[in-house]
């Protein structure tokens, strides 16, 4: 389990023999804020929320936990994810896009902290 520290929030995976699944609740509430099935096949083996430098302004309540922090995870195979509603491509901006190289361990185009799934929701 992983709490946000910008909110009441907390995040857990739960593992099963066809993936992990996300649940995000409040301990003060009885039901889940959001339940996503089969976020990936592997193992997740750590998750961090890390706060946003501008609060996102989702107006589903499904989506609110996302506002104010971002959620990644880490698979054991080493892959990074996260849950948005845009590629990471989308979300460079020109100068940031800029930056961006080809690294023989990387496809191309690919940052030196490589996202290389999200979770679109």
């Amino acid at each position: 389990m992983e709490p946000d520290p910008n909110s009441e929030n907390v995040a857990a995976v739960s593992q099963s023999s066809v993936g992990s699944d996300l649940f995000v609740f409040k301990p003060s509430e009885p039901r889940p804020l959001y339940i996503q099935k089969n976020i990936c096949r592997e193992e997740v083996q750590w998750g961090v929320f890390v706060p946003r430098d501008v609060p996102e302004s989702f107006t589903s309540e499904a989506y609110q936990w996302l506002n104010r922090s971002q959620f990644y995870f880490l698979t054991k195979t080493q892959s990074l994810l996260t849950f948005g509603t845009r590629s990471p491509e989308e979300k460079l901006t020109p100068t940031s896009r800029q930056v961006r190289f080809t690294h023989s361990g990387c496809r191309p185009h690919c940052l030196p902290t490589e996202i290389r799934w999200s979770v679109r929701i």
